[in-house]
Order: structure tokens, then C-alpha cells, then sequence
């Protein structure tokens, strides 16, 4: 297994990564914590990998979520990231954007001062990139007081709307009033249905309402669609297995 990627020095006041990539060296520099700096590490490296610069199987992350992450899901995680605005911005703008978010972060806990400077800042490639990396931080901006999370959100802009569907997951079972809160319709928050449909049906309405049209019709579409399949058939799924189709729909 390779050794892990970029240095991390201790500078007065806190941490500097130093990261050598395409034969530049990269500075990410006043960084409070030591966790940050390992987390910056591991974003750079996973960059890379977007690039396709690294072997995945070899590939020696630190950070506490991603040092879990089997092969495979290493694999699907930079698969996703693929598909962001990731792929097309270089290795030189992604540090550029990262020491933007340390020095726009206010000061907390080190585990949500990147995506908060990422969120005020509107870098939707930045959040995105931490939504994979650091998922326990997206919850953490998540929790606390429904209105002030969610305020938090509203401000962040663009850049924070996958935070939706997380803030969903974050709260279930959510209150009416908690609902409420909650834009509609709102973009990807059919992310959250599987996570929904493991409450009561109550959860899975309030969900549908916030859907964007689109999605809520596919959604129905989908439902009607299987009824009647199972009907016809005489063939009845589990309701875990209908469940998991009919996420699979909104997603």
C-alpha cells in the first residue's frame, strides 16, 4: 500500500499540508487542527483520484471517514465525484477554493469549519467533494435547532442544496412544523426516501410534498406501476424490497 499523500507540518498557530502533485507543490496553510489538516490531505488525494492519478487499491487515506471506506466503496465515492463539477477543475483551483474555506470558516468545531467556509462561500464543488469525504460533518451542520440549521442552509445558497436531503435524515422522524421548514420543492431531497421509509407512512407524505414535480411524478408513476405489477402476478414483495424500488425512483 502507498505511503499517504502530502505532508503535514506544524507551523505556529496551527497546521500547514504541504502536497506535491504533477510536480508542483501546493500549500494549504492556517489550519487550526490537526484533523483538518488530515482531512485536507485526503481531499487533494482524492482529487487525484478523480483525475485518475492513483491507483485506488493502493490508496492510503487517513481522515476518519474515508480510512473506513473499502475498495469498493473508495471506487463509488470517486465515481460520484465524477460526475461533479470536480472533474473539470485542476488540482491548483481545488486548493485555491480549500484555503478559501479555512480562512472564510469561522472558528468551531474543526469538523464543519470547511464545509461552513465552503457553504458561505457558494463553492458547490468544495461541498460536494466534503458530502463524500466527511459525511459526519454534513450531519453536524445539520443538527441542533431546526430553524437556525436550516437558516444556515438558506444562506449557504446552491452550494449547500444536497444539505437538504441530509438535514431530512439527520432529524427523522421530523414534526410537522419541522416540515414546514423545509423548501418545496426541493431538489435532490429524494435522497432522503429510503431513510423516510423506515418511519411511519406519515414521514414518506411530507417527503412527497417536497419533491420537485418531476420526481414526485415518478415517484407515483413507479408506485402505480408496481401495484399493479404484483397484482397481476399474484406475486407480492416484502415491504423492505418495495421500499428500496420505490427509492430507487426519486433518486
Amino acid at each position: 500500500m502507498a505511503a499517504p499523500r502530502g505532508a503535514i507540518e506544524s507551523v505556529e498557530g496551527g497546521f500547514k499540508v504541504v502536497f506535491f502533485c504533477g510536480g508542483q507543490q501546493y500549500e494549504v496553510q492556517h489550519l487550526r487542527w490537526a484533523e483538518e489538516a488530515v482531512l485536507v490531505c485526503d481531499l487533494l488525494t482524492m482529487k487525484e483520484a478523480i483525475d485518475g492519478q492513483l491507483n485506488l487499491k493502493a490508496l492510503q487515506l487517513r481522515s476518519q471517514h474515508l480510512a473506513l471506506l473499502t475498495v469498493q466503496q473508495l471506487r463509488d465515492a470517486v465515481c460520484t465525484l465524477r460526475g461533479s463539477e470536480l472533474r473539470d477543475a485542476s488540482v491548483a483551483e481545488v486548493v485555491e477554493q480549500l484555503q478559501a474555506c479555512v480562512l472564510e470558516a469561522p472558528m468551531g468545531a474543526s469538523r464543519i469549519c470547511l464545509l461552513r467556509g465552503a457553504a458561505q462561500l457558494g463553492l458547490t464543488s468544495i461541498a460536494q467533494l466534503l458530502r463524500v469525504a466527511d459525511p459526519q460533518a454534513v450531519l453536524g451542520k445539520c443538527t441542533g435547532p431546526a430553524r437556525s440549521a436550516l437558516a444556515a442552509l438558506l444562506a449557504a445558497g446552491p452550494a449547500a442544496q444536497p444539505l437538504f436531503a441530509d438535514f431530512v435524515i439527520a432529524r427523522l422522524p421530523m414534526t410537522s412544523k419541522e416540515w414546514a421548514t423545509v423548501p418545496a420543492p426541493c431538489p435532490g431531497i429524494g435522497r432522503a426516501l429510503p431513510a423516510v421509509l423506515a418511519h411511519p407512512a406519515e414521514q414518506a407524505r411530507w417527503l412527497v410534498r417536497h419533491l420537485p414535480p418531476a420526481d414526485a411524478q415518478r415517484l407515483r408513476t413507479a408506485a402505480f406501476s408496481l401495484h399493479r405489477a404484483q397484482q397481476q402476478l399474484h406475486v407480492f414483495l416484502p415491504s423492505p424490497v418495495v421500499w428500496d424500488i420505490l427509492a430507487l425512483s426519486a433518486t
